[in-house]
């Protein structure tokens, strides 16, 4: 799977997941999931994770017989963590990525 961020960027992820958030029994916002993969940095991760960037992330994956799925996320606004788990080779490195919005 791969995820499009609103500037262009196109990086190998793994499938997100998305938790609603409720406070006082009332919904409060969204928590969006997912890691980016590759031979990522923290330098490449700050010019990935701003606020505008983040409003629109199209996941791209492709199935069956190389047909091409996508679903686009939007209004995510803040990042509440990322980890960089690197690994040898350079290439297998993991950002775990925790975004929300409306919270």
């Amino acid at each position: 799977m791969q995820v499009k961020f609103k500037n262009g960027i196109i990086t190998e992820c793994s499938s997100p997941t998305e938790q609603k958030l409720f406070k006082s029994g009332e919904s409060a916002g969204w928590i969006l999931n997912f890691s980016l993969l590759g031979d990522i940095t923290s330098d490449d991760v700050d010019k990935m994770l701003t606020s505008d960037n983040l409003s629109e992330l199209t996941f791209i994956a492709n199935g069956e017989n190389d047909v091409e799925t996508t679903f686009t996320l939007l209004n995510y606004n803040r990042v509440s963590s990322a980890v960089i788990r690197y690994s040898e080779p350079q290439n297998k490195s993991r950002v775990d990525i925790q975004l929300i919005k409306g919270v």
